[in-house]
């Protein structure tokens, strides 16, 4: 219902008509548009003026006209939906009762300002459900985007395993005595006889199908080899994840709150230095400590026999086994966050709104938590893809030199025994973990920057 000038979205007619029905029959109401702000912000906080605006009482002046009708009703509870439709249905009921339909009647004026109370309601639900819609088909577009660019980067490494020189059978030739006869028909049965376009169209639709290939090496399915390394990479990289987000955003908070001062730039030298060094000389210096100190275990996801053990023993002993490798791979991407929140949050608290909200007295938590955080976590989050990325190739070095039986030390693995199969597993489930981060970073944009549903 359009009640007042600068709306886009007209209400339909049938909630216009309902409340100059009520309002004819009773006899005593003059319907009149009121003029609304034309900040969208404002309008929001003053649906229940505009709503007061429709209603003027012709005959009975009422001095007191409050949010939810007249006299001493009491104001509304939390759920505006519930409140409109029993107002409306006691309104009506007592409208019945009334012998003489021209009398004053407080609660007919209840039931026109419920109902206008409601035509706000519903533009605002329809202006969420807008909302969502828009971040609904970005996401849909993003996620149409990933699977191109997945099928680009599986092409890719397609080519370059292809155009490798050496042969996948040369591997098995130390362990097997293969005939020119069984070579060859091992070669025709994998395809790899065939043009470089024709076995990856081959390899593309048995991944569709859900197969994944043969390998060569372990002499099994590529599922059953992937499913056995992809829980601990999972598993390293959600830790490092978290190390690095719950101790980078903080860093980064002080860092920004004591800005050119000795804690500012000790942030600073600290983060230079985990930017700069190495992860296979990190992860040395970890397994170098590991050694002397025995504080930590030697490689593997697990101690020996521990698999009869119960089940918080185990957890306990995965854990143990997990801190040394999260930690390390955790150092870059702390480093990146941090100090990228720093210098958001320093031009955030200079912005002239944190300015104003500051000169009028403002208490400084308020005006990091209300004002200035948001604004500056909007770079942070694009980082999110960034920083899955950044784990998931350094964890190929980690796991290989802490022996972390992972995604990437298979991918390793593969490469020195040249087993293509399970070399495109491991990159396709890279690349689509890699994918999933930029997706779930522009939701958590969206959410949070509204410009960014408009801008995508």
């Amino acid at each position: 219902m359009p009640i007042g000038e600068g709306e886009s979205a007209p209400e339909p007619e049938d909630q216009l008509r309902s409340i100059l029905r009520v309002a004819e029959r009773f006899g005593q109401f003059e319907f009149r548009p009121a003029r609304l702000p034309m900040d969208p912000n404002q309008r929001s906080h003053q649906a229940t003026e505009n709503a007061q605006a429709l209603l003027i009482v012709r005959e009975e002046r009422i001095e007191r006209l409050r949010p939810c009708g007249l006299g001493d009703y009491q104001t509304p509870p939390r759920s505006p939906r519930g409140w409109w439709r029993r107002s409306a249905m006691a309104g009506s009921r007592h409208a019945h009762k009334q012998k003489d339909p021209q009398s004053s009647d407080p609660r007919a004026v209840h039931l026109c300002l419920a109902l206008a109370l409601h035509s706000s309601i519903i533009r605002r639900d329809r202006a969420r459900s807008r909302r969502r819609t828009i971040m609904w088909v970005l996401v849909l577009r993003r996620s149409i985007q990933a699977i191109g660019l997945l099928i680009a980067l599986s092409f890719v490494t397609f080519l370059a395993l292809a155009l490798t020189p050496g042969d996948p059978l040369a591997q098995m030739e130390g362990r097997l005595s293969l005939s020119p006869e069984v070579r060859e028909a091992w070669r025709r049965q994998w395809g790899w006889d065939q043009p470089v376009l024709v076995r990856y169209g081959r390899w593309l639709a048995q991944v569709a199908r859900g197969h994944l290939g043969y390998s060569i090496a372990y002499q099994m399915p590529v599922s059953e080899v992937i499913g056995a390394r992809l829980g601990a990479t999972l598993l390293l990289t959600v830790a490092a994840s978290v190390i690095a987000w719950g101790v980078g955003l903080p860093l980064g908070i002080v860092a920004a709150l004591r800005a050119h001062t000795w804690i500012d730039r000790l942030h600073a030298v600290l983060m230079t230095v985990a930017l700069t060094t190495p992860r296979f000389f990190l992860a040395l210096v970890a397994l170098l400590l590991a050694m002397v100190t025995g504080w930590f275990p030697l490689g593997g996801l697990h101690s020996p026999g521990i698999e009869t053990a119960p089940a918080v023993p185990r957890i306990l002993d995965v854990i143990h086994h997990l801190v040394l490798p999260a930690l390390v791979l955790s150092v870059h991407p702390l480093a990146v966050i941090s100090t990228h929140l720093r210098g958001a949050l320093v031009e955030a608290l200079q912005a002239d709104f944190v300015r104003t909200a500051r000169a009028k007295g403002l208490p400084p938590w308020v005006l990091l938590w209300r004002h200035a955080l948001r604004p500056a976590l909007a770079p942070v989050i694009v980082l999110l893809g960034y920083s899955i990325g950044s784990l998931l190739s350094g964890s190929a070095v980690v796991e290989t030199v802490l022996a972390w039986p992972g995604l990437g030390q298979l991918a390793v693995e593969a490469a020195l025994a040249r087993d293509p199969d399970v070399l495109m597993a491991a990159v396709l489930a890279s690349g689509a973990a890699l994918m999933f981060g930029n997706v779930t970073a522009d939701v958590l944009l969206m959410l949070n920057d509204p410009r960014a549903r408009i801008e995508g």
